[in-house]
C-alpha cells in the first residue's frame, strides 16, 4: 500500500466528513455510520505509524454523551452535540494525520541527538591525560566519558568504579575505597581538584 494512497483515501473521508456531520445524531443507531467508522479506522491504521496518534484518539470518539440508552429515539440535544463536536474532532485528527504522512513524520519519535565532534591534539597535564575531545585517561587507560566538561563527582565516580574493578585484595580496595571517600569529603581537595580538571579540560579545548 503506497503512502499516496492512504493519503488520498484519507482526504476523500475528510472532505465527506461535512456530510456526516449533517446526518445528525441519529446515524449514530445505523449500519452505515459502523460501515463509515470502520473506514476511517483501516485507513488509519493503513498509515501507521505516521498516524498512531490519531488512530488512538479516534477509537475514542463515542458521537454521543456516554450512558445507558433504553430505547431507540433516546438521544437528546446533548448528543447531538457531541456528535457535530466529535465529527469537528475527527476533521481535524484525519488533517493531523495527513500532514504527519506527507512530511514523513512519527508522532512521540525522539530525536536522535547529535555526538559534538572535536579534533584536538593530545595534550597532558598534571598527569592526566587527554587523548581526544570527548575522554579524559587517567593512569593506565582508564576512561571517563564527558562532553565539554566533568565534574568532581564525575571523576570520583569513576575512580571508585576503577577500584573496585581493579584492585583484586579485598583489604587494599576497602582501604582504597575509604581514602577516596575522605578526599571527597575535604573542601581544601575538592576545590583543588575541580581547578586542576578546569585546567584540564581549558588546556585540551582552548577555551
Amino acid at each position: 500500500m503506497s503512502r499516496d494512497h492512504v493519503i488520498s483515501k484519507l482526504k476523500e473521508i475528510r472532505d465527506g466528513l461535512p456530510e456526516i456531520r449533517k446526518k445528525g445524531v441519529m446515524f449514530r443507531r445505523t449500519a452505515e455510520f459502523r460501515i463509515w467508522n470502520d473506514t476511517v479506522i483501516k485507513w488509519l491504521s493503513l498509515g501507521l505509524p505516521n498516524t498512531q496518534e490519531e488512530l488512538k484518539k479516534v477509537k475514542f470518539l463515542d458521537f454521543a454523551v456516554s450512558r445507558v440508552r433504553m430505547g431507540s429515539e433516546d438521544y437528546d440535544y446533548e448528543d447531538q452535540q457531541e456528535y457535530e463536536k466529535d465529527c469537528e474532532h475527527t476533521i481535524y485528527l484525519i488533517s493531523s494525520a495527513i500532514e504527519n504522512l506527507e512530511m514523513g513524520l512519527v508522532p512521540g519519535e525522539p530525536k536522535a541527538a547529535e555526538t559534538p565532534r572535536r579534533e584536538r591534539a593530545p595534550s597532558k597535564y598534571g598527569g592526566v591525560s587527554i587523548a581526544q575531545a570527548g575522554t579524559v585517561v587517567m593512569g593506565d587507560s582508564n576512561v571517563v566519558s564527558i562532553v565539554d566538561s566533568i565534574t568532581i563527582s564525575d571523576f570520583l565516580n569513576v575512580l571508585e568504579k576503577e577500584i573496585e574493578a581493579k584492585v583484586v585484595d579485598a583489604e587494599q580496595r576497602k582501604s582504597l575505597l575509604q581514602k577516596v571517600k575522605e578526599l571527597s569529603q575535604n573542601p581544601t581537595f575538592t576545590t583543588v581538584l575541580g581547578q586542576t580538571l578546569g585546567q584540564v579540560l581549558r588546556a585540551a579545548f582552548g577555551q
